[in-house]
């Protein structure tokens, strides 16, 4: 195992360096405003869309938005896409109500889903998509996911989508050694998809501090090399 952390991580590991958010991770956390599919901006409630210029996603059993809903969803702000059904207005009143679910899931996690054939609402946030891939991903696949993206917040890499990603065979031969590791499994149902985005207490550039994945898990040490 040790000889896969260093294959991944390099043979220096250090603990995530400062509270202040880096600004490689900047645009991760925030997200990067994307055109909403209508012409109406998403200003009004800071909520972001997926672009679907050259992405897709998948919708089954659709129904169409009551009444209620459209009222509520238009009294807080939200531009409501024409093509979004019940379930998806009421993703988007409860990204901006509960979870401030603010940004918009970057395009190459939006393919890493479309690849795992995970079904999404097209009207899905970032903290939304991450849970519901990592909910709906074996336990193999979540090991992988797990290494994939702690690596992505201890290094320089910004690529985002484990499927294409150059150490994509690295990932899952750690996977394949810690799958039967009874406490690291154990350990890694602790965290929920969303916490995967940032490790730690970061501080974004509003001066807010947010808590991401815990770094005091088997999960976390045992991927990260930290003892």
């Amino acid at each position: 195992m040790n000889k896969i952390l260093q294959k991944i991580f390099g043979k220096k590991k250090t603990k995530t360096k400062s509270k202040a958010v880096l600004e490689k991770h900047r645009a991760d956390y925030e997200g990067t405003l994307r055109p909403t599919p209508i012409k109406k901006s998403p200003k009004a409630t800071k909520l972001e869309f997926i672009d679907f210029t050259n992405q897709n996603f998948k919708e089954n059993n659709y129904k169409t938005p009551t009444d209620k809903q459209l009222a509520y969803a238009k009294n807080l702000g939200i531009p409501v896409p024409e093509w979004a059904s019940k379930s998806d207005v009421s993703l988007l009143i409860t990204r901006l109500v509960e979870e401030k679910d603010f940004s918009a899931p970057s395009a190459q996690l939006v393919e890493f889903a479309n690849a795992k054939n995970i079904i999404f609402s097209g009207c899905a946030g970032k903290k939304y998509l991450y849970n519901t891939i990592f909910d709906n991903l074996s336990d193999y696949d979540k090991a992988a996911f797990f290494a994939f993206s702690l690596y992505r917040w201890l290094s320089d890499d910004r690529h985002g989508n484990l499927e294409t990603s150059p150490l994509k065979n690295m990932f899952y031969e750690f996977a394949k050694d810690v799958s039967q590791d009874d406490a690291f499994m154990n350990s890694l149902k602790r965290y929920k998809g969303a916490d995967l985005r940032l490790f730690g207490e970061v501080i974004i550039p509003s001066g807010q501090v947010v808590e991401g994945g815990s770094t005091r898990t088997i999960a976390y040490k045992k991927n990260s090399g930290i003892s």
